[in-house]
């Protein structure tokens, strides 16, 4: 008996073992460690940062120094090359050490200053400086004038204004010192300019024929600055004003014809005298001013935006003390 009921035990066993594995229940193989995404030198990785600022110009640390006896010396030379201004200084005869020479390039853009060769030379045709003119008329064409004389000798000038649709004229003599130019219109005002023979007296204003006549020099107009060695420096705003460079110091002065209104921009730079600059005009709305005294000083306006865009001056060198070893 006992024989008999051993054997369908086995094989009842042995029937629930192959189900088992007829199911798929089997040992699964380990199952592979999942690691988190590491970055490559082929892969981009985005990330989400706060917004930089925009990068700012070359730190003047990257501009090349000056020693302070170029600093010092005359101006040498400056002319327009690409987006940069060259320019040479050199030492007198009687300096110590006499005729040095030193030259550099500065951006105007960045205010980096570049070391360059010292034997460069100006070239032949430089880029001319673009200049307009001041009105030949007032307003509207309605009045023209002209001056006779101004001169030191034979002194004496006289002033005549002409109503261009009545064809009627006046006249009346000017009181002035040794010089006196008429240089045109400024809307409706004549714009003269006084100066002298000896030193850099040279004063530009706007007078109001229309409303006071005759014309008073000095008390009675509108000062427009010093115009020694500037009388030409006149330039268009794309606004329609006139701008004109002032002989001291290089500011700008801008000009509305209609209402006259004067605004200045003022680099705040002192020169070792009036005019001791060199103008440039990039392009038709950039005007750059290099100054001579001290060498190197740089101030750019832009005349769409009618303000200074850019302004600098170059490092000086780290010299030893004059009684150091």
């Amino acid at each position: 008996m006992h024989g008999q009921s051993h054997l369908p035990r086995i094989a009842i066993l042995a029937y629930f073992a192959a189900f088992l594995a007829s199911t798929g229940c089997k040992k699964e193989p380990p199952r592979p460690t999942i690691e988190p995404d590491r970055p490559s030198s082929s892969v981009s990785v985005a990330k989400t940062v706060d917004a930089a600022p925009a990068p700012s110009p070359t730190p003047k640390s990257a501009s090349a120094c000056m020693k302070k006896i170029f600093r010092d010396a005359p101006l040498d030379g400056a002319w327009l090359d690409g987006n940069s201004i060259v320019f040479c200084a050199k030492t007198n005869e009687w300096a110590e050490p006499p005729n040095l020479r030193a030259c550099f390039a500065v951006e105007w853009a960045s205010g980096v200053y570049r070391a360059m060769p010292n034997d460069l030379v100006a070239p032949k045709h430089p880029m001319p400086v673009k200049t307009s003119s001041l009105a030949a008329t007032s307003i509207g064409g309605a009045f023209t004038s002209s001056l006779k004389g101004g001169l030191r000798v034979p002194h004496g000038a006289t002033l005549e204004l002409v109503d261009t649709k009545t064809k009627a004229k006046k006249t009346a003599p000017i009181d002035y010192d040794e010089h006196v130019v008429l240089e045109g219109w400024l809307g409706d005002g004549v714009v003269l300019h006084t100066s002298v023979d000896e030193g850099p007296g040279c004063v530009r204003s706007i007078y109001l024929p229309m409303k006071t006549w005759p014309i008073v020099l000095y008390p009675g107009g509108i000062d427009l600055g010093s115009c020694y060695d500037t009388q030409e420096l006149v330039f268009d705003t794309p606004s329609k004003k006139k701008a004109l460079v002032d002989g001291d110091g290089g500011k700008l002065v801008l000009v509305d014809p209609p209402t006259l209104v004067v605004d200045t921009l003022d680099p705040k730079h002192s020169t070792g005298g009036p005019g001791e600059f060199s103008t440039f005009t990039p392009s038709a709305t950039e005007v750059v001013i290099l100054y001579a005294a001290p060498v190197g000083d740089f101030v750019r306006y832009d005349l769409d935006k009618e303000a200074i865009a850019s302004d600098g001056a170059p490092d000086l060198c780290d010299e030893p003390d004059a009684g150091s070893k």
